[in-house]
């Protein structure tokens, strides 16, 4: 209700469709096979031209369905948090590390 999407929030919404994937972002989790199958599901899911890599369009339209009110600059501190490497894509690594991120707590 405060008018801005946490990371919580973000995962919850992005778990939607997917399983029950949000008990995935908590650290640790990611050991069992199904978990696994889990994350890859949303990484195909968010790669919708299916390069092995999500773009940072492929993110915003991820977000956009999420939240359209998220504006370019949420857009851009949630792709230069999970693009790791700094090569303008995420993949497959950087996805599962930034899910691994997500259930710790940021400062604001």
């Amino acid at each position: 209700g405060s008018g801005e999407l946490d990371n919580e929030e973000f995962f919850a919404f992005a778990a939607k469709g997917c399983g029950e994937v949000k008990g995935l972002f908590k650290p640790g989790e990611f050991d069992d096979e199904e978990d696994v199958e889990k994350i890859v599901g949303v990484f195909k899911k968010w790669d919708t031209d299916g390069d092995g890599v999500i773009s940072l369009e492929e993110l915003e339209r991820v977000l956009i369905i999420l939240n359209p009110s998220f504006t370019k600059k949420d857009l851009m501190m949630i792709f230069k948090q999970a693009d790791a490497n700094k090569d303008g894509k995420i993949d497959y690594h950087e996805f599962t590390a930034w899910l691994k991120d997500s259930g710790k707590k940021t400062k604001r």
